[in-house]
């Protein structure tokens, strides 16, 4: 820091000031002109006669009373609208059978949690007549070959009998 900085330091600010104050007349000549004049000056009679002007003044109807009546309107409307197709709508029904269901489960069993599929497969008693007697004797051959394509001689080797 220089020696007596802070000496000289009122100087220099006073003189910047006023450098300013020259520079201000060139660039801003009506602000300049404002310097030594008092700017919260009112004309004369400017309070009696704004004093006037509002006494006389007469407000023109306003149409904002109509647009909250129809506002108003509009929203009641919406609502109940919304109310009375809540109330009177109907969800479609569907009826899966328990067999559909269990089915679903037993073709996308990757997908679903075990512990579901144990508590549906113990509360499921399947009922072989009215699945059988739907199926026909080529649709029981395919599926009995299938399961036979499937097994492998080691397979009966791990049975315990």
């Amino acid at each position: 820091m220089p020696t007596d900085y802070f000496k000289n330091l009122k100087s220099k600010i006073l003189n910047e000031v006023l450098s300013l104050e020259d520079e201000l007349g060139s660039n801003a000549p009506i602000l300049y002109n404002l310097i030594g004049k008092n700017s919260y000056l009112t004309p004369n009679n400017y309070f009696e006669d704004n004093l006037l002007k509002i006494k006389s003044f007469k407000a023109r109807p306003t149409r904002v009373l109509y647009f909250k009546v129809a506002s108003i309107a509009a929203m009641l409307l919406v609502l109940v609208t919304a109310f009375w197709h809540v109330t009177n709508s109907t969800l479609p029904e569907t009826s899966l059978a328990e067999n559909e269901i269990l089915d679903y489960y037993i073709g996308n069993d990757e997908d679903i949690d075990s512990d579901i599929l144990l508590e549906i497969s113990e509360n499921y008693e399947p009922d072989f007549d009215i699945e059988l007697a739907n199926v026909s004797d080529e649709e029981l051959d395919i599926y009995i070959e299938s399961i036979l394509d499937d097994l492998n001689i080691n397979d009966f080797a791990t049975i315990d009998y």
